[in-house]
């Protein structure tokens, strides 16, 4: 998923969300020693994609 995260933000300029979402999951790995789940670069790519926010948990 995070694959299909980085085409979205390339083909969208989101590289923003990229960047952000690398910081977020290094400090988690840091902290905690576990990587993020599948869920979590899902949230940048459904954004990225024009969904709405109140969507993304029935999708």
């Amino acid at each position: 998923m995070k694959a299909a995260l980085l085409d979205i933000a390339a083909a969208t300029g989101g590289e923003k969300w990229v960047r952000m979402y690398d910081v977020l999951e290094k400090t988690m790995a840091d902290a905690t020693g576990i990587a993020p789940n599948l869920d979590f670069p899902t949230g940048p790519a459904y954004y990225l994609m024009g969904f709405d926010v109140e969507m993304f948990m029935p999708m």
